[in-house]
């Protein structure tokens, strides 16, 4: 089982569900993906961890193993992740796209330094069963600083 934390654009709607839709690769950008019947079967799940202004923060399961399926899937029902170059909107986010009024930058600065300017998707928890023991076996891994610094400036200014 893989599940990931991923920081989306928008409040999603519905807090929980199923994301059912076939992935293939796309014929006209090379190494990126799309939704396509004649892809192959994906299947990811996700729900709602926290609500904010403007994005989401989901838990999100997949059940299968596509190449970027997390981003395809949740681009497809209008939820890409808050920075994604390639299926999002943006390609960073700074404290000014989250706190809007009274932002005072630093004299001689005309914009806000990005908080995080990487794809807004963590690898949060691996559950896999023991090849020889059959023992089931569960990974976790800690959010980098850049994603838990958005999230904390999103819990203060956009709650």
């Amino acid at each position: 089982e893989k599940y990931y934390w991923a920081l989306t654009e928008g409040v999603v709607s519905p807090p929980i569900g199923e994301i059912n839709k076939p992935i293939a690769e796309s014929m006209t950008r090379a190494g990126t993906m799309l939704i396509a019947n004649r892809g192959k079967a994906s299947l990811t799940t996700y729900q709602t961890i926290e609500n904010f202004k403007h994005f989401t923060l989901l838990e999100v399961r997949i059940h299968t193993g596509r190449m970027h399926q997390v981003r395809v899937h949740l681009q497809s029902i209008g939820y890409p992740l808050a920075v994604d170059s390639i299926y999002g909107r943006r390609e960073s986010i700074a404290i000014t796209d989250i706190k809007t009024k009274k932002l005072h930058l630093p004299k001689y600065q005309t914009e806000a330094k990005p908080m995080i300017d990487r794809i807004t998707l963590h690898a949060k928890k691996l559950i896999i069963s023991h090849p020889v023991s059959n023992e089931i076996m569960t990974f976790e891994a800690p959010i980098h600083k850049d994603f838990k610094a958005v999230l904390d400036q999103l819990r203060k200014w956009a709650s």
